[in-house]
């Protein structure tokens, strides 16, 4: 045993060592919620997960992630697709000949039902669901092997077996089964619990054999186990503390590091503060305990931001950053590794104690902020939130009237509204955080087994105390400013006078405060500019209205949602006055609603330019037709003295025949089906199959993008690009096809505008560009003549961080000679798309690329508004006329005549003016009579397989 300890120990540490690169681990897992899920951003939740990332903290190895289905998982672990397979749950430790587990956890499992054993009856049995890639195997050992208890279980139930989670909530809904197995770990309040069935175990698995990787992890399960107090679960805590036990390394690695070297970010009093260069407040203090327990010192440094923060860990200028949000994701993203949980804090929303609370408030922020990001980006507009530097001139802000609102952190806020008797909040948290330290990952793993067991020897209540130190001290001095501001009568008069102020004063505040409370609710369901209902009220007010109302027609499918909006609004409320446009719309909803009985109910957005109807299929009418008809109706504004032509797009959406509605996905359809429609340039979309169809593959494609990536599933074609005068290849433009093998052969035109929207196009074009690089180094390997070849860039990368460098990084290590491979880029890549200027840092950026050796070319040239103007100011090599202007030539002499001039243009700017899309030999002579003598297109090559390139070239000897 102490030899297996030891073979452990020398592991952990050889593979820590920097002078290795560290191994990594990859593990398959079960998608189930509450156990191991991964959302839409590609972040990782879940009991397993977390344990996991706590548990290989302590072993030296990095982890990759794979979602695996259950039946897969022996052969994903035997062919070594996968090391380990997390999250099989059974009765009890589970093995065959060709895997054994690796430790486990309890996840109490319990049976939730609809109404005590009625409904989903079969047999006398309540008919109970069970998600079956998470349960199976614990139900199979209990057929198995019952004792009495078990057996009696089985008698009492019927259990049905789901592969869709949807699918068993809603046949439980509707009272197909009368209740369904989960966890505690997957407990949502979708149903009360009934009874609880039986314990479970979670498991890992490896295959038999790989002792390398069971010593390892279980060493690190078994460090996590005895020192972080929220293995198991983080409902776990230790309120008076643990007794500090450290270990011979651990007290060995205190020796040797008589100073650790700890910073600390922003003045964020009470959690921390400066005085001077002292750094003060709740992590100080607990500084100051850690220092006396472990018998060394903290030096505790300032830095200006958590950015800058973590920079210094990563460069190894500190050994453990004190405050960072307890999420593994953003720690991978740091190369950190995460101490536990030591502080949770809500944050709170704070806004001025008089006026009205606006139906869109304006949200001032600090940037580079974990919250920020993670909740008030995702639910307030990017024009609706003002940035500041601090939380501090946020709260001056708010205080100006220049934002509405701000979120502040419930253990601060007090202190900072000591300083504004104007402010207020109303103390209900929007979301909760977890505050842990982070420890750089190339740092000795002692480090972080120390700090995991020095926070839970100190324990809750001890770091609660210091907490409610320095909220005391802030009530205390919050209060005498409180009377002050609000009392100087009091002050001046006698005391029994002061009481009576006093008592009137906070009676006025708690009416204003209840008023305003009214207000606030008020302003989120009643547009201010035209009193009707906001999008909001639909959303959640018309299911219940519906069931209670249409009910019928609800189940016999003759309800719709259609969603309208408003071609061009922001040119209307430029033209017009404010109020006459308002009160031609509220003019005009009350319009809609006399003229079509069959709108039941209708909501605006706050800035009016989107409305939901509720509808019923009117008699003899299509969905389709009832819009037409109503946008005809509605086609003007009545104002005073002018009549408002409005423009409108729409989408439709069947309500499904189901209690309750989700209405928030119905109108999530009809706004995809009305966004399909703009994109499409029609006036009405339908949210109907096809449409449902393409948003499955679309979903598809962005569960399989990544995994496409890392296995090259991406094949780069060429097209030639020639001499037009003797049809000899002088490049080639690099385009991609999709060679998936669960999706089959895709062109570009299925994913490449996807990836655009999604953000994936920027890891996509690295992988096109390096891709590009290995193919002209085999190619000079192998002694050929090479001729550039272009790739295509996506203007997201102008505002992508540490673009420049990624690039000339590939260029370095490509080895090419200057020229080899050509950038496209369209003018569209150098424009703000919300301010239509041209980005300040294009000239730079472009400079920059040509001098690493690449060349640039302009792709799309004449199909923008400022194409000219952007050759003067960001020089470029090559000119790629679009086929637009070629088909234009063709028809007019006006259109040759701008060919001409344009070829002109480039030619006297030193640039290789190239024309694509060629099909025919007339439009080769037009464009060799008009000056131009490169090309591209179907007439000489269509686009080929880079291995059939090689032959076409030694076929048209480049030139």
């Amino acid at each position: 045993m102490l030899r297996r300890f030891c073979l452990v120990l020398a592991a952990v540490f050889f593979f820590t060592s920097p002078c290795w690169a560290e191994p990594v681990l990859k593990i398959g897992y079960v998608k189930s919620p509450g156990y191991f899920t991964q959302n839409e951003n590609g972040d990782y939740a879940g009991a397993i997960y977390e344990n996991i990332e706590k548990s290989l903290a302590y072993t030296g190895y990095s982890v990759s992630y794979r979602e695996i289905a259950p039946e897969d998982a022996e052969r994903a672990l035997l062919d070594g697709e996968i090391d380990v397979f997390a999250g099989l749950m059974v009765r009890r430790e589970y093995g065959t000949e060709t895997l054994e587990p690796i430790g486990w956890f309890i996840a109490p499992t319990t049976v939730y039902l609809a109404r005590p054993y009625s409904g989903g009856l079969t047999e006398g049995r309540t008919r109970v669901g069970y998600y079956a890639p998470v349960y199976s195997l614990m139900l199979d050992f209990l057929r198995d092997h019952p004792d009495d208890a078990e057996r009696s279980i089985l008698e009492e139930f019927e259990f049905v077996p789901y592969d869709d989670m949807e699918l068993l909530h809603r046949d439980y809904r509707s009272g197909a089964i009368g209740g369904y197995i989960t966890s505690s770990f997957m407990f949502d309040d979708t149903a009360p619990v009934e009874r609880i069935l039986f314990p479970s175990n979670v498991f890992m698995m490896v295959k038999r054999g790989r002792t390398d990787v069971k010593e390892t992890v279980s060493a690190g399960m078994r460090q996590a186990l005895l020192i972080n107090s929220g293995f198991r679960s983080e409902s776990l805590h230790f309120e008076n503390g643990v007794p500090l036990v450290l270990s011979r390394e651990e007290r060995e690695y205190l020796r040797e590091h008589p100073v650790i070297v700890v910073a600390s970010s922003g003045n964020q009093p009470p959690l921390t503060y400066f005085e001077g260069d002292e750094v003060k407040g709740i992590i100080r203090d607990i500084m100051d305990i850690a220092e006396a327990d472990l018998g060394v010192r903290f030096d505790l440094k300032k830095v200006r931001n958590n950015a800058k923060m973590m920079e210094m860990l990563a460069d190894g200028d500190i050994d453990v950053a004190a405050h960072f949000n307890a999420n593994y994701n953003r720690a991978g993203e740091y190369n950190a590794n995460l101490t536990d949980a030591y502080l949770e804090y809500e944050y709170v929303p704070v806004m001025r104690r008089y006026g009205e609370m606006p139906d869109s408030p304006r949200v001032a922020c600090p940037r580079k902020h974990f919250f920020i990001q993670n909740y008030v980006e995702r639910h307030f507009p990017a024009d609706k939130i003002l940035w500041c530097g601090t939380f501090s001139e946020c709260f001056k802000a708010v205080s100006r009237g220049d934002a509405d609102l701000l979120f502040a952190k419930s253990i601060s806020v007090r202190q900072e509204l000591a300083e504004y008797n104007d402010l207020f909040t109303t103390g209900h948290g929007v979301a909760t955080t977890r505050m842990a330290m982070a420890v750089g990952a190339n740092e000795d793993p002692r480090l972080l087994s120390i700090l995991n067991k020095e926070f839970a020897h100190i324990g809750d209540a001890k770091i609660q105390q210091i907490v409610d130190k320095y909220m005391s001290r802030v009530a205390e001095a919050k209060s005498w400013k409180t009377y002050v501001y609000e009392n100087p009568l009091g002050i001046l008069g006698a005391v029994l006078a002061a009481a009576a102020v006093a008592i009137g004063v906070l009676a006025y505040i708690g009416r204003i405060r209840k008023k305003n409370a009214l207000k606030l609710f008020a302003t989120a369901y009643k547009n201010p500019f035209t009193g009707t209902h906001t999008m909001g009220w639909v959303e959640k007010f018309t299911p219940s209205l519906i069931r209670k109302r249409y009910k019928d027609e609800l189940l016999a499918g003759n309800l719709f949602l259609m969603n309208l909006s408003v071609y061009r609004f922001d040119l209307l409320r430029a033209a017009y006055d404010q109020k006459v446009l308002f009160d031609g719309i509220r003019k005009l909803i009350e319009q809609m609603r006399a003229q079509h009985e069959w709108i039941l109910y209708d909501g605006i957005s706050s800035e009016l330019s989107h409305m939901f109807l509720v509808c019923r299929k009117p008699d003899g009418m299509a969905p389709r037709e009832a819009a037409e008809r109503l946008l005809a109706d509605a086609a003007e504004i009545a104002g005073d003295n002018v009549d408002i032509r409005v423009g409108y797009r729409a989408g439709l959406c069947d309500i499904p025949a189901e209690i309750p509605v989700d209405m928030t996905a119905m109108m999530t359809n009809a706004a995809v089906a009305r966004n399909e429609a703009t994109q499409h340039g029609e006036i009405i979309g339908v949210y109907d199959e096809e449409l449902q169809n393409r948003r499955v593959l679309e979903k598809k494609i962005e569960d399989l993008m990544g995994k496409a990536l890392e296995n090259e599933e991406f094949e780069v074609w060429l097209q030639p690009k020639y001499d037009i005068r003797t049809h000899k290849v002088i490049g080639a433009e690099s385009l991609v096809r999709w060679q998936s093998p669960e999706l089959g052969f895709l062109m570009p035109y299925r994913f490449i505008a996807l990836f655009e929207k999604n953000g994936f196009i920027i890891p996509f074009d690295y992988y096109m560009l390096e891709h590009v690089c290995q193919l002209q180094r085999k190619f000079l390997a192998e002694g050929r003549k090479i001729v550039p070849i272009a790739v295509n860039l996506s203007g997201l990368h102008m505002r992508e961080a540490g673009f420049v460098e990624r690039m000339r990084e590939i260029k370095e290590a490509s080895g090419l000679p200057d020229g080899a491979v050509e950038l496209e880029l369209t003018e569209t890549a150098f424009i703000d798309y919300d301010t239509k200027e041209e980005s300040t840092s294009a000239t730079a950026i472009v400079a920059a690329l040509r001098e690493m050796g690449y060349a640039i070319a302009m792709d799309d040239f004449c199909t923008g508004y400022s194409s000219i103007a952007m050759l003067q100011r960001l020089p470029m090599d090559i000119m790629k006329i679009d086929r637009s202007m070629l088909l234009a030539s063709e028809k007019s002499a006006r259109g040759q005549q701008i060919l001409k001039n344009v070829v002109n243009f480039g030619t006297s700017l030193d640039m290789l003016v190239l024309c694509e899309g060629i099909e025919t030999e007339e439009q080769e002579k037009l464009l060799l009579d008009n000056g131009c003598t490169y090309g591209q297109g179907f007439l000489f090559s269509r686009p080929m397989h880079n291995e059939k390139f090689v032959g076409f070239i030694e076929e048209h000897n480049c030139a």
